[in-house]
């Protein structure tokens, strides 16, 4: 039965979704585990013309076999919004066997995309 502080904490996390570290760009999630696994986002500032990397870490709070999952598995993927639709970014698929944090970048591109709201998804990778 899960805690029910860990699920307060579970909720305040989502909660701070959408993110938007610099009012440029936000970010928002789809977590189908999220009594499972949460994401924090850092952004780091543009340097010389270089676009800022934007830095998720995945945390595990329990087996995701508890949220449904078949295997240790988990997928991944961002997509920009533009007009309403949803345009690919980037996919994966994150190893949840083991306690430790698992860190991503995501590959946002040129400035265009840089302030183009972006839309995370974690789900089960399947079997």
């Amino acid at each position: 039965m899960p805690n029910k502080c860990s699920a307060l904490f579970l909720m305040t996390l989502l909660l701070s979704v959408p993110f938007s570290p610099t009012g440029a760009q936000e970010i928002d999630f789809e977590n189908t585990l999220s009594s499972c696994m949460t994401a924090t986002v850092q952004k780091s500032e543009k340097k010389s013309g270089m676009p800022g990397k934007t830095v998720i870490t995945f945390q595990k709070h329990q087996s995701v076999s508890m949220c449904g999952c078949t295997s240790a598995l988990v997928s991944y993927a961002s997509f920009v919004k533009r007009n309403g639709a949803l345009q690919p970014l980037q996919r994966g698929r994150i190893n949840t066997k083991g306690n430790e944090d698992v860190t991503v970048m995501l590959n946002v591109g040129n400035d265009q995309k840089q302030s183009q709201a972006i839309l995370v998804r974690l789900s089960c990778a399947g079997a």
